[in-house]
C-alpha cells in the first residue's frame, strides 16, 4: 500500500521495473476494474486483473474470458490487498474479463503488453506495507 493524495490508500502495479497503473481507494464511485493484462509468471502464460472494492465486505467476482464464437468464462480467485484492493490471476490466454461486485459488473479486454515478447509481471507493490511478488 502507497499513501496517496490526503493519505488515501493506493496500490502500484509494476511490469519490468515500469509502472503500468496506480489506483488510489475513493469512497466515492471506485473503479472495481482497474486493468488486466496478459503476463508470463513462472514461465506460464496467463492473465491478471486487479481493481477496487467498494466496500471492504464486497463479494467480488472474476470471470476471464476466452473464445469469441462461443465465449468460455473461467471464474478464478480473488485475492484481496488489504480491505480496499484485488488482484486476480488465470493461467493461459483470455480476450477480455468480467467483474461483479455489489451490484455492478464491468469488464474490459486483455491487453497485450507493447514490448516484444510476452509481458513479465514483476510486482504489485504496495508500498506503506509490503510489496507482493510473484513466486519463480
Amino acid at each position: 500500500m502507497a499513501a496517496g493524495p490526503g493519505g488515501r490508500p493506493a496500490v502500484e502495479v509494476y511490469d519490468r521495473g515500469t509502472i503500468v497503473d496506480v489506483m488510489i481507494a475513493q469512497s466515492f464511485a471506485p473503479r472495481i476494474l482497474g486493468g488486466a493484462r496478459a503476463a508470463v509468471l513462472a514461465r506460464r502464460t496467463c492473465a491478471i486483473a486487479w481493481g477496487a472494492l467498494t466496500v471492504a465486505s464486497a463479494e467480488t467476482s472474476v470471470a476471464f474470458v476466452r473464445g469469441k464464437l462461443r465465449p468460455q468464462p473461467a471464474l478464478v480467485e480473488v485475492i484481496r490487498v488489504e480491505d480496499w484492493f484485488w488482484i486476480a490471476l488465470a493461467d493461459g490466454r483470455y480476450r477480455s474479463v468480467t467483474v461483479t461486485q455489489h451490484g455492478m459488473l464491468d469488464q474490459c479486454r486483455i491487453r497485450a503488453t507493447r514490448r516484444p515478447g510476452p509481458m513479465r509481471l514483476d510486482q504489485v507493490r504496495c508500498a506503506s506495507t509490503r510489496s507482493v511478488e510473484p513466486e519463480p
